[in-house]
């Protein structure tokens, strides 16, 4: 298949995904700390 992206484009998605997992992982690290649990 003949498929371009923009660097652009590809940048602004990384930010996204980047976004997300972190304030995944920071929600994530809350319920580890509030169980008392030393590993996710």
């Amino acid at each position: 298949s003949d498929l371009r992206f923009q660097s652009s484009a590809i940048s602004a998605l990384q930010e996204s995904v980047e976004s997300y997992l972190v304030s995944l992982f920071e929600d994530t690290n809350l319920c580890v700390i509030h169980a008392k649990r030393v590993t996710i």
